[in-house]
């Protein structure tokens, strides 16, 4: 990378509804982003508290809290703006996103196989 704000970076979108996970590049200039699970409050309470949340991530598996069984995927464009804001409960923890033509493909940490879902199915 080159140009003036080489090595710097920029908050491009805050208050997100879930901790992102995967970011991939669609067609016509949208950036598709993965949230692996919604924001919940406990885990907001948590975020200030970098002790408290090592403590959480070392305890065993079965008593670390679970993500809800949610799916959340946006479609932002370059200026942050949400284009797209698809959320429902039937494929979760998405991890992934990648658009082909008017379909999109996700991957999960837990869902056994991989989501489809029609862009040319929503209406406007």
């Amino acid at each position: 990378m080159s140009g003036p704000k080489q090595g710097s970076w920029e908050i491009l979108k805050e208050n997100l509804p879930g901790f992102p996970d995967g970011i991939s590049r669609g067609s016509a200039g949208i950036f598709w982003i993965a949230f692996a699970s919604p924001r919940l409050p406990d885990f907001d309470a948590l975020m200030p508290k970098p002790f408290a949340r090592a403590i959480i991530a070392r305890l065993p598996s079965f008593m670390q809290p679970k993500p809800t069984h949610y799916g959340i995927v946006f479609g932002i464009d370059v200026n942050g703006q949400v284009i797209y804001n698809l959320q429902r409960g039937k494929f979760a923890e998405i991890t992934s996103v990648q658009q082909f033509g008017d379909k999109l493909y996700f991957g999960s940490l837990y869902e056994n196989g991989i989501g489809v879902f029609d862009l040319s199915e929503l209406k406007f």
